[in-house]
């Protein structure tokens, strides 16, 4: 019976490392911060991951969708300057090339937004690593994650949470 209950419990650890492994093995975009700028008026900060053995070519890109408002953007060293929609909803940079290799990130994507009623929640962006107009990898930007350390840390504290409770129990 106990050997049962521990290798279903190694079974889960497995499959959660698993995810978080596999999670991490394509380029991403996660919102770093936004500060409210005055007015109606947001500053958002967006870093570009790129992971070893990405395919990222000279012309590729990356799109923020889902937004409104924005009139501003500016990209870091390898990329453009981005350019905004004419309606303010969408932001598109091209990456220009450069020394930087895989497994670096790109710091900071910068937009400005006119946003009456706050911040805005999670928005939709796609990468296309070949700029050939098709994303290669959609889905969502999300706020800061914790790094796997400080993960590992909350799941040995959860996992130190539920012995403690169930040598109680007994």
């Amino acid at each position: 019976m106990e050997m049962s209950c521990r290798m279903r419990r190694m079974a889960v650890v497995l499959i959660v490392l698993a995810f978080v492994a596999g999670a991490a093995l394509a380029d991403y975009v996660q919102l770093d911060n936004y500060v409210y700028a005055g007015g109606d008026d947001w500053d958002f900060h967006y870093t570009y991951y790129r992971e070893a053995g990405s395919s990222l070519q000279v012309g590729g890109t990356w799109e923020l969708t889902g937004v409104s408002g924005v009139y501003y953007c500016s990209g870091p060293v390898y990329w453009d300057n981005g350019t905004v929609s004419e309606n303010g909803t969408r932001v598109v940079w091209a990456y220009i090339g450069g020394d930087s290799p895989p497994n670096s990130n790109y710091t900071t994507f910068d937009l400005t937004a006119n946003l009456p009623q706050g911040h805005a929640a999670p928005v939709p962006y796609s990468i296309d690593l070949d700029g050939d107009g098709t994303p290669d990898s959609t889905s969502d930007v999300i706020g800061p994650t914790p790094e796997p350390g400080t993960l590992g840390l909350v799941l040995v504290g959860v996992g130190g949470i539920a012995v403690r409770l169930r040598r109680r129990r007994r």
